[in-house]
């Protein structure tokens, strides 16, 4: 009981009304020995609720047991954006540019690192402060930089198909 307290302290759920009985088990006894109490509950977390953005908890009719069984519903948000990411081919002219493209594709099969926003990071850091605060304005999704890192891909290629390297 001790550990459960201390649970219920350090991660201070939160208990999810419910619909139906109001008690969830029966000691099956009649008369005056008969006793009901509210033991099942759903409990969460605050990152739960941000997460779904439709919660139920109902009773369901028991059958061959002392506790009424609780059905929990819920619906994860599905939140879009609109990628406001542009490639700008004036950042192929940066000096630095095709080695940063080969060492992010490394980077990108070793550690699921998008291309895209390892090459940014890094001319960011090797750039002017100037320069910084313009790249900070394309900071990227994940799906942005999926994007940027098939443009990346598609010009490098045509670069190379022009010079007869391909």
């Amino acid at each position: 009981m001790i550990e459960f307290q201390s649970w219920t302290d350090s991660f201070n759920p939160i208990h999810l009304p419910t619909r139906g009985v109001e008690f969830t088990w029966t000691n099956g006894r009649g008369g005056h020995r008969y006793t009901e109490k509210r033991l099942d509950r759903v409990v969460c977390n605050q990152f739960w609720l941000d997460l779904c953005n439709v919660n139920s908890v109902s009773t369901l009719t028991k059958h061959r047991s002392d506790h009424f069984p609780l059905l929990m519903e819920f619906q994860l948000t599905n939140v879009a954006f609109a990628s406001h990411f542009k490639f700008m081919r004036m950042w192929t002219l940066h000096p630095d540019c095709r080695q940063l493209s080969q060492t992010a594709a490394r980077a990108s099969q070793r550690a699921q690192v998008s291309l895209a926003a390892f090459w940014l990071s890094e001319l960011a850091a090797r750039a002017s402060q100037k320069a910084q605060d313009f790249l900070a304005a394309f900071w990227l999704s994940e799906v942005a930089a999926r994007q940027s890192q098939e443009a990346l891909a598609t010009f490098w290629l045509s670069e190379n198909a022009a010079r007869g390297a391909v």
